[in-house]
């Protein structure tokens, strides 16, 4: 959290900005607004949870990826989940949230191009 706080996220006046050092609206997409980065903070909510919580106290479980290769369809957003165990490394292809027209350079897969996403590189803010 101080990572963010002493970078500019939140403003001056507290607000949570689209961007992760401040505003930088080229990472946001279409349907992203100011209430965007507040629904994002509910992943840190579990965090609050009291340290006798099964969350912390559960033993450990070695992840999918760490058991073998897999892949899985989560229907609800589209996606194809998959991970090698060789590697560790998990894919998430998005087959379900893109809804614009192919060749209309609308939608997600335009804004994430442009904002240089889709190849893992995240830009500088400001630039």
């Amino acid at each position: 959290m101080r990572h963010f706080a002493e970078r500019g996220a939140p403003d001056e006046n507290g607000i949570l900005s689209l961007g992760w050092h401040g505003p930088y609206r080229a990472i946001a997409q279409d349907y992203s607004g100011p209430g965007s980065p507040y629904w994002a903070a509910k992943g840190l909510f579990g965090l609050a949870l009291p340290a006798d919580h099964p969350v912390w106290t559960a033993v450990e479980e070695p992840l999918p990826v760490e058991r073998g290769d897999f892949a899985r369809v989560v229907r609800a957003p589209g996606w194809l989940v998959s991970g090698t165990r060789a590697d560790g490394v998990v894919r998430v292809v998005n087959h379900g949230t893109d809804h614009s027209h192919p060749g209309s350079g609308a939608g997600r897969r335009a804004a994430v191009r442009a904002a240089g996403l889709l190849d893992g590189h995240v830009p500088a803010p400001g630039g």
